[in-house]
């Protein structure tokens, strides 16, 4: 509200970002936001896919949809943007500057992405000091997961799962995918590869995007016999490699002897 009174147009909010952000300028980083607007305009696009996660931590915003909301967005008048999947009248006074500095920030950082996270600053200079790099966070929070459910962790079903594929990307979520529906074996759920789609669906999943839990989420669901259509149009993953790779983990968690 502060800025919507200081300046007037779109040229101004844009140069005022400049200024305030440049000495950041030429640094190609991930842009990761958090906050009211921005989870707003997140809630606004995931309407427009049918996002069938019941979280935005990790959601991924295309600097070409945030450029458009940014031109579509400023002119209509508050009360009729108030009336739009996901934006609240509270949001509505805010979002449409909003846009105009979330699409500058996009732009000065080169990025083509923007991801929405759950976690604020304070969350994370916490982790930066606990974790050295990304791994460490996602295995914090595979660990977690496993004693949630009073389970140890069953790394050595990951271990073995990642040496099936040879390509990074494919490994790693067979790997991911393989160490949940374990977890879930291990706690006697009667379908586990469900009840790891399900509960991927459902948790706020700290070091993953988007992208990444629909991929985990569609292979467990495919080797659980279920076709998730709205989960497999968010995946990366061709459907191809959806049902090999969800016949590999269902192979490993319930034939494999593997010693845990």
């Amino acid at each position: 509200m502060k800025l919507l009174k200081e300046l007037k147009n779109e040229k101004d909010i844009r140069s005022r970002i400049n200024d305030e952000v440049k000495e950041f300028k030429d640094i190609n980083i991930p842009v990761i936001g958090s906050g009211g607007n921005l989870w707003a305009l997140a809630k606004f696009d995931e309407k427009s896919i049918k996002y069938p996660f019941s979280s935005l931590h990790g959601y991924k915003l295309n600097k070409l949809d945030i450029n458009n909301y940014s031109k579509k967005l400023p002119p209509i008048k508050a009360h009729a943007r108030s009336k739009f999947p996901g934006i609240s009248k509270e949001r509505s006074y805010t979002i449409g500057s909003a846009s105009i500095i979330i699409d500058e920030l996009t732009d000065i950082f080169n990025s083509k992405f923007l991801y929405v996270s759950l976690f604020g600053m304070r969350e994370g200079v916490l982790m930066e000091n606990l974790y050295d790099n990304i791994n460490d966070l996602r295995r914090s929070w595979l660990e977690a997961f496993s004693y949630k459910f009073n389970n140890d962790p069953p790394w050595s079903y990951y271990d073995y799962a990642i040496k099936k594929y040879s390509e990074k990307n494919k490994s790693e979520i067979t790997g991911f995918s393989t160490f949940m529906a374990k977890v879930m074996a291990l706690t006697t759920y009667k379908s586990p590869l469900y009840a790891c789609g399900f509960t991927v669906r459902n948790a706020i999943n700290p070091g993953f995007t988007m992208n990444e839990l629909a991929d985990i989420a569609a292979v467990c669901y495919s080797g659980s016999g279920s076709t998730k259509k709205s989960i497999f149009k968010v995946s990366d993953l061709n459907n191809d490699d959806i049902k090999d790779m969800g016949k590999t983990v269902k192979n490993i968690i319930y034939k494999n002897k593997v010693l845990i």
